[in-house]
């Protein structure tokens, strides 16, 4: 009885180990068909790359991973009904993640199905309420609807949501160059030049971010030139410190006392030289007046930690260089050493962004 039941046992083992042996070869083999279709992605050849998608689910149906990647290649297709079918069937899996729901409602936007494309997102951030990506979209989708209060008030709530997410400091940059309130499309640029991993959208920001700058100083009023960073007025001065002074109002206070930022009749453009000069001017007075204890404000405390360790020119090129760029690469030729020097303290020091700590609108309004 007692061999019988080693035997049996043995038996046992050696199929779960058999199993376990086959399982492992399905998964490798569908991994290499799926790594083919990675790379044919990448190529942007999104025909091969669905059928090789389709190869691989149909050798290990399991992985989430294959049908999300056929349906995005259907989507580089425009065949958006195709991959919708696809991504609807998938959010219905524990293991679907919030960007399920994002293509999936872009699908409907694309297919002209504003409804659905609306509800999915809402739907989507039920399941994941923090997720940056889905606020970003409803603010996308509103805003092409004429309802920019709306979107505005998605893009911030994402911010607040995943701080780390970058997208939404890009419209956000992008909506408020072009309004009375100029100063925080100057802090959101920022943010999302620090943090993100898309170049061609970065250099978008750098040059949104020089506008900005540019309409502020440059803001005429019946063919007088004014400093307007924002429409807040309230009837004080610098000297009026035990006054209430709002973030904007005290911004905007430093700004108009700064002789960089004073410009000729003959001027009507800063160079990438002038603001920076300006943004340096502005640092050392804004600590000088005590505006860093009555404003917490991890951007200028950064700009701070830089002017402190010599690097912030070079930072106000880099951030600035697409504004101006035949100026970016006069200076670059002999700034190679403050370029490199730069590139090692951003390493070093990344932009410190956590949901305890980051950059809103919000918290000075």
């Amino acid at each position: 009885m007692f061999n019988i039941i080693r035997l049996s046992l043995l038996v046992i083992l050696i199929s779960i180990l058999s199993c376990q042996i086959s399982r492992s070869q399905v998964d490798e083999q569908a991994a290499r068909i799926a790594a083919r279709g990675m790379i044919a992605m990448n190529k942007a050849d999104y025909e091969l790359a669905a059928r090789t998608f389709d190869s691989a689910m149909k050798i290990d149906p399991a992985p989430i991973l294959y049908p999300y990647e056929k349906a995005l290649a259907y989507y580089q297709m425009q065949q958006f009904d195709a991959a919708a079918f696809i991504l609807d069937s998938l959010t219905a899996l524990d293991a679907a993640s919030d960007q399920i729901w994002q293509l999936l409602g872009n699908c409907y936007d694309y297919m002209k199905m504003k409804k659905n494309a609306l509800d999915t997102y809402k739907e989507g951030l039920k399941k994941f309420p923090n997720s940056g990506r889905l606020y970003k979209e409803l603010g996308v989708s509103t805003f092409r609807e004429d309802w920019p209060r709306d979107a505005l008030g998605y893009w911030e709530t994402g911010v607040q949501a995943q701080p780390a997410y970058p997208d939404n400091y890009y419209y956000l940059a992008k909506y408020y160059e072009n309004t009375g309130e100029k100063i925080w499309g100057l802090f959101y640029s920022e943010v999302f030049l620090n943090k993100t991993p898309n170049q061609v959208k970065a250099d978008e920001i750098s040059q949104v971010l020089y506008n900005t700058y540019n309409k502020a100083l440059f803001n005429f009023i019946d063919s007088v030139r004014t400093i307007s960073f924002t429409r807040v007025k309230v009837n004080v001065d610098l000297e009026s410190k035990n006054k209430y002074i709002p973030f904007q109002t005290a911004y905007q206070l430093i700004m108009e006392s700064l002789p960089e930022a004073q410009f000729s009749l003959l001027e009507t453009k800063a160079s990438i030289a002038q603001v920076s000069d300006i943004r340096i001017a502005f640092i050392k007075k804004w600590y000088s007046e005590g505006f860093d204890k009555k404003f917490p404000n991890i951007i200028l405390e950064y700009q701070k930690a830089m002017d402190e360790d010599n690097v912030l020119e070079a930072y106000n090129y880099w951030i600035l260089k697409n504004g101006a760029p035949e100026e970016f690469e006069a200076w670059k030729e002999n700034h190679l050493k403050d370029l490199a020097r730069l590139g090692k303290w951003l390493e070093i020091n990344p932009l410190p962004i956590s949901p305890e700590a980051y950059f809103s609108r919000q918290f000075y309004e």
